[in-house]
């Protein structure tokens, strides 16, 4: 039976956590294609994307310009054009604020926020 998302394709970012893992499957669950976006975590990955159908799995560092957009093109030149962005990708440094340092800090920062401003300019349509 076909589901309410059939034919569209979902873009899934921090796709190896808890909360990513299950919005995938439900994506999925629902018809949609999904691209499982992640950084480093490639067993997880793998094996999710093997237990879903239409799911590619991509590894990208969403901190860097030119690693979002390779991602949102290899997503898009396998499953179609993305009408789903699950922008899911954080980062909670666990350490003190004594112990975090200006990098720390900029790292936290183009997880949380710059990621999130970068994947959705690269969706936007024209």
């Amino acid at each position: 039976m076909p589901g309410p998302l059939n034919g569209r394709t979902a873009l899934v970012t921090g796709a190896t956590g808890g909360l990513g893992t299950a919005i995938a499957r439900r994506l999925a669950a629902d018809g949609a294609a999904i691209a499982l976006a992640h950084f480093g975590d490639d067993r997880t990955a793998g094996e999710l994307s093997v237990s879903l159908s239409s799911c590619i799995s991509l590894s990208a560092d969403l901190r860097d310009a030119e690693a979002v957009r390779s991602l949102c093109r290899r997503a898009q030149e396998a499953l179609g054009p993305v009408d789903i962005l699950v922008s899911n990708a954080g980062a909670y440094p666990r350490r003190s604020w004594p112990e975090t340092t200006p990098t720390h800090w900029e790292d936290t920062l183009a997880t949380n926020l710059t990621s999130h401003y970068l994947l959705a300019h690269e969706l936007t349509p024209p």
